[in-house]
């Protein structure tokens, strides 16, 4: 059985990130990913999240399950940074 994990709007993600992370660290240690995250590819953080999350699976020895999605959710948090007046966190093109 495997358990991929749908990526939300970025307000979720971090607890999304945190709570894939940690499932993987427990049950991605053998020769394949049974846990996979969604790797939002238009969102600014995304690359350093990515490389942090490739960092941490080296460091405590487990298999890093990477989906990566190009924009799901793009017209929402446009919509949202123009109701709010913050800064767009979406990046021009994706770069990974």
């Amino acid at each position: 059985m495997r358990l991929l994990i749908d990526a939300e709007h970025s307000h979720l993600q971090p607890a999304v990130r945190l709570i894939s992370l940690a499932l993987m660290r427990r049950y991605n240690a053998g020769a394949e990913a049974t846990v996979t995250n969604t790797y939002q590819c238009y969102l600014r953080h995304t690359e350093n999240d990515l490389d942090e999350d490739l960092t941490l699976a080296r460091q405590l020895r487990f298999n890093l399950g990477c989906k990566l999605v190009r924009g799901a959710y793009m017209e929402y948090e446009r919509n949202k940074s123009s109701k709010e007046g913050t800064k767009t966190i979406l990046v021009q093109r994706c770069a990974i």
